[in-house]
């Protein structure tokens, strides 16, 4: 880039941009792959997207979008963004006052809780949803979502709030526990800014060659965050 010190103006420059920046993660997580650390991801709890590419985000959705594209997790984790940059810092601080990094991040306004991911591997038969996703919520309700393959959705669990989770994947379709196997959640999954994120999208990431399948499926993704 000539000018790396510069902020995107337009939207043409936010997406390469954000295109460089998946591309530069996605090499990175395969790299740390190489030399052992990392190399499974079904096995990630938390992911946390820090730095000033993603803390200059304009929206969270675009930070998570650009989170799960390039890191593309398996299985359940949970999406976390450094808004403040103070991961680094806090964990050399850690060194000399552990308590006093810890109290720091329960501060919010440090790290924001995007939600709990569920991320699917391979695709099911033609004409299914790849998942079905039951949540209930403390107050009784329920909800029920079928999700398609390829696609992204965030189902409504708001911060501070918690729901039981039961998945059921389609043949062929692994959350984590192989193909076909359906999970219930052995404690309520909790929420985030952008509620449960479920991404259907397979691993890896793949899309049409049409032109306009292409362009739809990534309006989908961009809609299912809100931009």
């Amino acid at each position: 880039m000539l000018h790396p010190t510069w902020l995107p103006e337009t939207p043409d420059e936010l997406a390469l941009d954000g295109a460089l920046a998946r591309e530069a993660l996605r090499l990175a997580t395969e790299q740390g792959a190489a030399y052992g650390r990392s190399s499974d991801l079904a096995q990630i709890d938390v992911l946390i997207g820090t730095g000033g590419f993603f803390a200059h985000q304009p929206t969270l959705g675009m930070a998570a979008l650009l989170l799960l594209d390039a890191v593309q997790p398996r299985g359940i984790c949970t999406l976390i963004l450094d808004s403040a940059q103070l991961a680094e810092p806090l964990g050399a601080a850690s060194l000399l006052d552990p308590m006093a990094s810890a109290d720091a991040v329960d501060v919010d306004a440090l790290l924001v809780q995007l939600g709990t991911c569920v991320a699917t591997v391979g695709m099911p038969p033609p004409g299914e949803p790849a998942l079905r996703v039951v949540l209930e919520y403390a107050d009784g309700r329920e909800q029920v979502a079928e999700i398609l393959p390829g696609t992204i959705e965030a189902l409504p669990l708001a911060p501070g709030q918690t729901a039981r989770m039961q998945l059921f994947p389609a043949a062929g379709v692994d959350i984590g526990l192989g193909p076909g196997e359906h999970a219930q959640a052995g404690n309520p999954v909790e929420g985030g800014r952008l509620g449960l994120i479920i991404d259907a999208r397979g691993r890896p990431l793949t899309l049409p060659e049409n032109d306009q399948q292409r362009q739809a499926r990534l309006r989908q993704w961009h809609a299912a965050f809100g931009f």
